[in-house]
């Protein structure tokens, strides 16, 4: 509970105040039209270190993902890349497996997990979803 409020206060204060300016300073060495996608790198590669950095301190590996959301929360070309790369993905396979992340993973609910993310993208199919 402690490292999770640390976490929220002292993590949502540099993704908010301090790490915006450094992330600015980054993408005026790319090109513009490239800011998308080197925005879509920063916050996976942050993504990748803040997950395991918030289960390893017993608070929610979730709040690595929000904390790193909320650095990348006001970058336009990020959400515009975003939306139009993986809104399938989301729509096929985070959507119809996201309750089951809360249990505990093993050999079993991996094979539970890929059948019924097949089954909601046939079903998906099946019925001819469009994304608008």
């Amino acid at each position: 509970m402690v490292s999770a409020l640390g976490f929220l206060i002292i993590g949502g204060y540099l993704a908010i105040a301090v790490l915006p300016h450094y992330v600015d300073q980054i993408l005026e060495k790319f090109p513009p039209e490239r800011g998308g996608y080197v925005s879509t790198g920063l916050m996976f590669s942050l993504l990748y270190v803040m997950i395991p950095a918030t289960k390893e301190s017993k608070a929610s590996y979730l709040m690595g993902a929000f904390i790193a959301g909320l650095l990348f929360c006001s970058d336009h070309d990020l959400h515009h890349n975003f939306v139009s790369q993986f809104k399938r993905i989301m729509q096929v396979i985070f959507i119809p497996n996201a309750f089951l992340f809360s249990f505990t993973m093993n050999a079993y609910l991996y094979i539970f997990i890929w059948q019924s993310g097949l089954y909601g993208y046939f079903l998906l199919h099946l019925l001819d979803f469009k994304v608008s």
